[in-house]
């Protein structure tokens, strides 16, 4: 079985991602609440495998983890062969121009 690897996000994707839950939470506090645990378990799966999701269109820098069809988490993947870490760069709604 190959080694876990570690996922680490930046502090501007916590950021994204606290902005994202703060403005659902103002109408649905337990939607808000169920889609924070979602994203943070998707992007905790990609220490299994960190090549999971594709290389974004949007950004080719970036591999795009897609939660609920609304909502885009922007990885990478450091060492590419052989990868040890997923580093989340981004976290940002669908419609959301990025990057900018």
């Amino acid at each position: 079985m190959p080694p876990r690897v570690r996922v680490e996000w930046t502090g501007t994707a916590e950021d994204d991602l606290l902005l994202v839950i703060a403005k659902i939470a103002e109408e649905n506090p337990v939607a808000a609440e169920d889609l924070l645990h979602e994203i943070r378990e998707k992007a905790q799966g990609l220490s299994e495998n960190p090549k999971l999701y594709a290389i974004s269109q949007r950004a080719k820098q970036y591999r795009q983890l897609t939660v609920r069809a609304n909502f885009l988490v922007y990885y990478r993947v450091i060492t590419e062969d052989a990868p040890v870490l997923a580093k989340i760069m981004a976290v940002v709604h669908a419609r959301q121009r990025w990057p900018q």
